[in-house]
């Protein structure tokens, strides 16, 4: 789902509190576990002492495929880059071999966070259409 798209979801689902406004059944349902579950998961996900445990048991949440792992991550503060098609055309370009390599190498040049380093980058691409 593109950014725009989901930001104007979120939107509609902040102002009314209905889940009904999530068309997808999936992510609804992802959404009413979610609500349910929240306090539980993040207990569980704090008890992982590497970031690498962390991602792996994201990945065991419902609807949380291999990718989404690491947008969720990010999200809850976890300094990973999320290997998106943007940020792997850009690491290949410049000769890194993943983006998170490329994320880390940036983040020690300017002392920004890797999630920074990240959304930066894929909002430049995403805004410009790719890299």
């Amino acid at each position: 789902m593109r950014n725009q798209v989901a930001e104007m979801i979120f939107h509609k689902y902040m102002e009314s509190k209905d889940l009904d406004v999530i068309r997808h059944p999936h992510k609804r349902h992802s959404i009413e576990l979610l609500l349910k579950n929240a306090s539980s998961w993040f207990r569980q996900l704090q008890d992982k002492e590497t970031d690498f445990d962390k991602l792996e048991y994201l990945q065991t949440l419902p609807h949380i495929g291999p990718t989404t792992r690491y947008h969720l991550a990010k999200n809850l503060g976890i300094q990973v880059s999320k290997p998106d098609r943007h940020l792997v055309r850009v690491a290949a370009r410049f000769g890194f071999k993943n983006p998170q390599e490329l994320c880390e190498f940036i983040s020690k040049q300017t002392g920004d966070n890797i999630i920074t380093v990240d959304v930066v980058i894929w909002r430049y691409c995403n805004l410009r259409g790719s890299y």
